[in-house]
């Protein structure tokens, strides 16, 4: 995401951060795990946030990071590292998706949730004709099936962007389509949160 390179580093008082709706709820588990990382080598990655106007003054929304900042409240820390951006809304999300992708321990639905959001997102960024030729190239491959709902370039730029492999990639979409995100968020850690399940 390019609009959102750079921006400025400010410690914020943890209780000020405003945590808005998530893609996916909070794992607690490995907390303790990132606490004592935390603990041993302070925060290797600062929070990503954008500044809210408020009455009060401009207030810090949280983009990404809600496990650092989740581990810094039980630490008991009064202020974290935070880069602050700004952007719109879109990138923003896409933002909160793509360091979700990049942090360890995604299970299937929560990668396939990722993944598919992701996806339209993209789509409504950048528009569906890159769609429109994956489709057309698998026709001239003789691939009348239309297993290619998401654009190559969606996919490798996907790749690009989190160090997911392009096949999982695709595979993540196309089980965010046939699954939905209502019902990925429902076997999320359950027994049928495995990829061959899904």
């Amino acid at each position: 995401m390019a609009g959102l390179e750079g921006g400025a580093l400010f410690y914020i008082d943890v209780d000020a951060i405003q945590v808005g709706p998530r893609l996916r709820e909070l794992d607690m588990d490995g907390l303790s795990q990132l606490q004592e990382s935390m603990l041993q080598r302070g925060l290797l990655q600062p929070l990503l946030i954008r500044f809210e106007p408020s009455s009060d003054g401009p207030r810090p929304v949280l983009i990404a990071g809600r496990r650092r900042l989740a581990g810094a409240r039980q630490l008991g820390w009064r202020h974290i590292l935070c880069r602050a951006i700004e952007g719109q809304e879109i990138e923003y999300q896409l933002a909160e998706i793509d360091d979700n992708l990049m942090s360890v321990g995604l299970s299937a639905a929560e990668q396939a949730l990722c993944l598919g959001r992701r996806s339209e997102l993209y789509e409504r960024l950048y528009g569906p004709a890159k769609a429109r030729g994956a489709h057309a190239a698998n026709a001239a491959m003789g691939k009348a099936h239309a297993t290619a709902n998401l654009a190559p370039a969606f996919a490798t730029a996907t790749a690009a962007a989190t160090g997911v492999a392009e096949r999982s990639v695709q595979r993540g979409v196309a089980r965010y389509a046939a699954l939905g995100p209502e019902l990925l968020k429902r076997v999320s850690g359950t027994s049928l949160d495995l990829g061959g399940a899904l």
